[in-house]
């Protein structure tokens, strides 16, 4: 599982770089009111929330993995 939660949050940080990028040029071309602006932020919010989400499940396995190992 940690696995997985590691490759989900790389994958995802990649998207949300490229989608910041987007974002960022949208707004120079005074484009944040648009309909399509507006969604990218909306998708945005969820891709930051799944890579919290990821780290919390690799935070856990890893205070998991420590106190099996110090038992």
């Amino acid at each position: 599982m940690p696995g997985d939660a590691v490759k989900t949050i790389q994958q995802t940080q990649q998207k949300i770089d490229n989608l910041k990028q987007t974002l960022a040029d949208m707004k120079k071309q005074g484009m944040q009111n648009t309909d399509t602006y507006i969604k990218l932020q909306a998708a945005l919010s969820e891709m930051q929330q799944v890579v919290r989400s990821n780290q919390k499940v690799l935070r856990d396995s890893i205070r998991e993995q420590q106190k099996n190992s110090d038992s």
